[in-house]
Order: C-alpha cells, then sequence, then structure tokens
C-alpha cells in the first residue's frame, strides 16, 4: 500500500505528525531513515530544516538517520532504508538529479512496495505528475540546470500547491491565489492548495488533508 506524506514546512505542528505515525505505526527503534538534501543546493545536509527533521527523529527515537545527497553519494544504498525523507529547495535541480543518480526508480520502487516516502516542499512536489506549476511561478529555478522536461516521478496523479500563505516566499503583482486561478485555466487542472502548517496523507488510493 502507498505510503506518502507531502507537507510545505516538514511536521510543522502536532497534527502532522500524529498523521505521520498513523501512517507508520511501527516502532521507530526497528526503523531506517534517510534523508535527501539535495533540493538545498547550497547547503545540502548542513541546511537547517535537514539538521531539524534529523534532530526530530532521533528525539523520536529512530534506530538509523543518515542523510545521502543523491549528487554524490551512491543511490542503492536508498533501498535499505524504511523512510525516505525528500528535503525542500530548487525541485527542478533535484529532479535532474534524481533522474542522473537513478534515485527517481529507487524511490518509485520504494513506494510501490510500501515503503514511507515523506515530501517537504520542493522534496513534495517531484513526487507528481510533473513541474509546470514551479515553472509557472519561478521559473528561474530551472536555470541552473540541463532538464529538457518537467515530468516528475508521477507517484500521484493530483497537482497541489505548498506555501500558498507565504507571499514572501512568491512575491508578484498579482496573489498566489490569483496566479493559481490563471494556472488552472491555462492547464484545465484543479490544484490543491497547502499552507505551512497543512499537509496531505496519502494511503493506497485515499487523500486526506491535514491541518
Amino acid at each position: 500500500m502507498k505510503r506518502i506524506l507531502l507537507t510545505s514546512k516538514g511536521f510543522a505542528t502536532e497534527a502532522i505528525e500524529q498523521a505521520f505515525f498513523r501512517l507508520f505505526p511501527v516502532s521507530p527503534l526497528t526503523q531506517k531513515v534517510a534523508f535527501i538534501p539535495t533540493a538545498a543546493v547550497n547547503l545540502k545536509g548542513k541546511h537547517p530544516f535537514i539538521i531539524e527533521a534529523k534532530n526530530q527523529f532521533i528525539k523520536w527515537g529512530f534506530k538509523t538517520t543518515d542523510v545521502i545527497d543523491i549528487e554524490c553519494d551512491n543511490v542503492s544504498q536508498l533501498k535499505e532504508y524504511d523512510i525516505i525523507y525528500i528535503g525542500g529547495g530548487n525541485p527542478f535541480y533535484l529532479l535532474e538529479h534524481l533522474r542522473n543518480s537513478g534515485a527517481d526508480e529507487v524511490i518509485t520502487r520504494k513506494a510501490a512496495s510500501g515503503g514511507m516516502i515523506v515530501g517537504v516542499s520542493a522534496g513534495a512536489i517531484v513526487l507528481g505528475p510533473h513541474l509546470e506549476i514551479v515553472q509557472h511561478f519561478t521559473p528561474a529555478l530551472r536555470t541552473i540546470t540541463k532538464l529538457e522536461n518537467t515530468f516528475a516521478l508521477g507517484l500521484f496523479s493530483f497537482l497541489f500547491m505548498p506555501h500558498v500563505d507565504r507571499a514572501d516566499v512568491f512575491p508578484g503583482q498579482l496573489s498566489i491565489e490569483e496566479r493559481l486561478q490563471i494556472f488552472e485555466r491555462g492547464f484545465h487542472v484543479k490544484v490543491k492548495r497547502l499552507k505551512d502548517h497543512e499537509a496531505l496523507l496519502l494511503r493506497g488510493e485515499e487523500i486526506v488533508k491535514i491541518g
């Protein structure tokens, strides 16, 4: 059964923490967690959000908490972990290295076999069908990559937008909501919206909004 948690800002609330443990009701003492920091282009594993997330899992008692940068580390290691946590940053950069390293295939197989996937912001968007919504809001992020298309991992079919309550993250003359509506009309789709204190829990075909 597919088990995926999509968030804007990690475990930002107690409700999101509780949703995670409902999705993963196994003793942390026996489980291994891999953190992928690659989207944080400059800081990688030293990014404060990755460090904070790692410390949170340690506090919860998880047996192993390792950082694996798919840009330079051996991605076959990911097969050994029970939970894969994909951090935020530049989704185009992350997608490029997911493809180049083969980590996309490892994560897809892990999700299909019931492994737990946690995606945060960019790390959540790359699990969906494509990155066209990122292209719509922040096209400059793509310029540091050689991506020829925006097709992502396709672990779920819907589109969603994180940080919809953060005008500081997506500044512009039009509001985030106005730009989302333009995107929806242009692509004839409906986008799920996530604020920083919200998350989407995917269990099999079930989708539950938290927060």
